[in-house]
């Protein structure tokens, strides 16, 4: 599910004589977007092996930020999953730039895992700015303001996205010639794309707003929230205006390729580097929003007895954020 889709349009745009025993056209339809392009070893290899390594090299950062008690939260588990998958994609990118044939089996494999991770980056960005506008709000099931109900919407609309975005990659090996198919297809992948837009945009809003409103919230949690909506809307955006780019570009175009790198690629990275930069314990209250939620839910259904007290100790929390942030 990244930004940057090159769109594949017929067989006569390889010009790579050494790539013979299959034709793009064997395996994938003529009309369908195919994400990053076609991987040629000279284009495509060294950056492959970079965003390989790049990736790598975030695994003991997210082994730390689990094994450490302060900054261990769920809401890393997609981000980990995303570096686990990411590296999973680069090493069939790099097989592919370096073999002589289209190889069909890792070519959908990899277009599979292009389209299915974006929104592994999405919902944390979600549920964090949920924890951050929420830290000053007594629990309180029955009164919550328009910012409140916009990230419960949001988070339903996700869902739609998760689920657009499995079908089309369940469907991306069996679409074949069947026109009716590739057009559900493409309507699924255009519908994923713009819901991940508008989500990330909505994000930074919302947080925006939430801060206008309550100026006490810290700033450098904002901050990291609008940088983070803004760089994965630059991925969505990207993606769309490729999607719906007329007339399509070469696939092998060395301009194409660039822009995957610069406005998919590293956007990507950017923002999981960021999610393992600081404890998000720490930065967003998530412990102290979690016993929000619970006793929320205990009032919901009228059992909560007040023994689970919600109280924000400001200069015992300022202490501890002092010392968890990093």
């Amino acid at each position: 599910m990244t930004c940057c889709s090159l769109l594949y349009s017929s067989p006569s745009h390889f010009n790579t004589p050494h790539r013979s025993s299959n034709t793009m056209a064997d395996i994938f339809p003529a009309g369908l977007s195919l994400t990053g392009g076609f991987p040629l070893k000279g284009q495509d290899l060294a950056a492959s092996i970079i965003f390989l390594i790049a990736y790598i090299l975030l695994l003991p950062f997210a082994i730390w930020r689990n094994v450490k008690p302060a900054s261990r939260t769920l809401i890393l588990l997609r981000p980990c999953i995303f570096i686990l998958a990411r590296i999973v994609t680069w090493i069939l990118r790099a097989i592919q730039a370096a073999q002589t044939d289209v190889n069909e089996g890792l070519m959908i494999g990899e277009q599979i895992l292009l389209l299915c991770g974006f929104i592994l980056l999405c919902e944390p960005l979600l549920s964090l700015v949920g924890y951050h506008i929420k830290r000053n709000t007594p629990p309180n099931p029955e009164s919550r303001d328009l910012l409140h109900r916009a990230l419960i919407l949001l988070k339903l609309v996700l869902m739609v996205a998760l689920i657009l975005g499995i079908y089309a990659g369940s469907q991306i090996s069996s679409v074949g010639n069947d026109a009716g198919k590739l057009s559900t297809l493409k309507s699924c992948r255009d519908a994923n794309a713009i819901i991940c837009l508008v989500i990330t945009v909505a994000c930074i809003l919302v947080t925006l707003l939430a801060k206008a409103r309550d100026n006490s919230l810290p700033g450098r949690a904002t901050l990291m929230l609008v940088v983070a909506g803004a760089v994965l809307s630059i991925a969505s955006a990207y993606k769309i205006y490729i999607y719906v780019k007329t007339p399509t570009p070469s696939i092998t175009a060395v301009s194409g390729k660039v822009a995957f790198y610069f406005l998919s690629a590293l956007p990507e990275f950017l923002v999981t580097a960021l999610y393992l930069s600081v404890s998000l314990n720490a930065e967003f209250d998530i412990e102290e929003g979690r016993k929000r939620e619970k006793i929320e839910k205990a009032m919901k259904k009228g059992t909560y007895t007040g023994g689970e007290g919600w109280e924000k100790q400001e200069q015992g929390l300022g202490g501890q954020h002092e010392m968890s942030r990093v």
